[in-house]
């Protein structure tokens, strides 16, 4: 089954639109609290569908804001709930549409700027970062150079407080919040050969109690993969 990628504004959606993605993250996560998803959710300036035969099979949110860090202002796209069910995952459906939308906003030399702000509870989410950015953290590449820890562990306090574990760059899990259910990304011996994967299975040993490991990546043209830039001029 094909996916096609829709980007509305988050007021657009429907009351269906909801129940349909409510069902997506019950579908994979433990613990998934309806009042906790929708005050996320609406607190989001927008959404990437993914529909496959005139149903939603997926999601991402997104939020833009500015930010004053130490040297100065940025721009923040924090990626919010991001759910395939399991039949379509595999699709290049979401990255396309991820980067046709957020890359033109990155590349304005005009702005400040745009960090990519993510939370991994699952190494699936933590695996994107590789595959859209030569330089991100934290990565088994390079240590985490001052300004970007300070910038990461400063936006996951701003939004999370006392959860946040600074020194090691987690937000803690706790009984009111979601975790990944059993089977939905488990790290398997063939997985741990992936050193982004055990990297992340290494930095974060509690993703599988629903701690989120801190990210953080430049999106600027020269950290940027080439076949994420080709995407930019597909028809």
């Amino acid at each position: 089954m094909k996916l096609k990628a829709e980007i509305l504004p988050i007021e657009r959606l429907s009351a269906g639109d909801v129940d349909v993605m409510n069902g997506l993250m019950d579908a994979s996560y433990e613990n998934i609290s309806r009042k906790i998803f929708e005050e996320d959710l609406f607190e989001k300036d927008w959404v990437i569908l993914l529909k496959g035969d005139g149903r939603i099979r997926g999601f991402s949110t997104l939020l833009f804001y500015e930010y004053r860090a130490a040297d100065g202002p940025v721009r923040i796209v924090f990626s919010g709930d991001t759910i395939i069910e399991a039949k379509s995952r595999g699709s290049m459906a979401l990255h396309a549409a991820w980067a046709r939308f957020v890359l033109p906003r990155a590349l304005d030399p005009t702005k400040p700027p745009l960090y990519w702000f993510l939370i991994c509870k699952g190494y699936k989410t933590y695996r994107y970062l590789p595959v859209f950015l030569k330089e991100f953290y934290p990565s088994f590449r390079t240590p985490t150079p001052s300004f970007e820890h300070r910038l990461m562990i400063d936006l996951a306090q701003q939004r999370y407080g006392k959860r946040v574990d600074a020194s090691r760059g987690i937000i803690k899990s706790d009984p009111e919040h979601d975790r990944l259910k059993a089977g939905v990304a488990e790290i398997s011996p063939r997985r741990r050969r992936d050193p982004h994967v055990a990297y992340f299975e290494s930095i974060n040993p509690g993703h599988a109690e629903g701690d989120e490991l801190i990210c953080l990546g430049a999106l600027r043209a020269d950290n940027l993969r080439p076949k994420i830039l080709r995407v930019l001029s597909w028809d």
